[in-house]
């Protein structure tokens, strides 16, 4: 992944994961690795998503409106995820900025329309999550480049967690239990080291 400071592969996590549930990764069923690979794609959408982490989310670019709409691929190696806020002008440099209101946006398609009279705006917005089953990361075939992928390293422990008590949901339901726990722990200190910039928060600089 472009633009992450500190990323780990997610062979690194995958192997954590299965090394937590006491396991060996080369003596994974196939069956359960496939099982395994599903999961923690949907997890990892959810940690995604949980928060606006930084290494994520801090992206202001300005773009400009064709028929008052923006395309999310912006041709750059990181695309637009989900957008966080639009802004008349850049608020980190720019008074008298305004954020739009939801009722004005929509987002769809790969496309965002903004319901206004300028040509140009400023996107607050959040880096696209990998897909982890894409059909080229998917199979024994396609193990090798699925193990390469890059994920905020901040994700490894939580991931990983939440990965061996997946696996151990049925042969070791106190163990799971445990894992689950501490992969909400994780989270939730990860959490309490954010600290939202300013322009998400406040209405306006004048």
């Amino acid at each position: 992944m472009q633009n992450l400071q500190a990323t780990v592969t997610f062979g690194t996590i995958w192997n954590l994961a299965v090394s937590l549930a006491l396991q060996t990764p080369d003596n994974v069923p196939d069956k359960d690795s496939a099982a395994l690979q599903i999961f923690m794609a949907a997890e990892l959408e959810d940690l995604w998503r949980k928060e606006a982490w930084p290494e994520l989310c801090d992206n202001l670019t300005q773009v400009t409106l064709t028929n008052n709409t923006f395309s999310k691929n912006l041709g750059l190696a990181n695309e637009i995820g989900d957008v966080l806020g639009i802004y008349n002008l850049d608020p980190r440099v720019t008074p008298c900025w305004k954020r739009f209101e939801a009722d004005r946006m929509w987002d769809g398609d790969g496309q965002v329309y903004v319901n206004t009279g300028l040509s140009q705006v400023w996107v607050d917005y959040c880096l696209p999550c990998p897909d982890l089953l894409d059909p080229t990361l998917v199979g024994q075939a396609n193990e090798p480049v699925l193990m390469l992928i890059t994920l905020p390293s901040r994700f490894r422990l939580t991931l990983a967690y939440r990965g061996a008590s997946h696996l151990l949901a049925s042969e070791d339901p106190n163990l799971s239990k445990a894992l689950a726990a501490m992969a909400e722990l994780e989270l939730a200190r990860q959490a309490s080291r954010l600290s939202q910039p300013w322009w998400r928060t406040e209405t306006g600089k004048r």
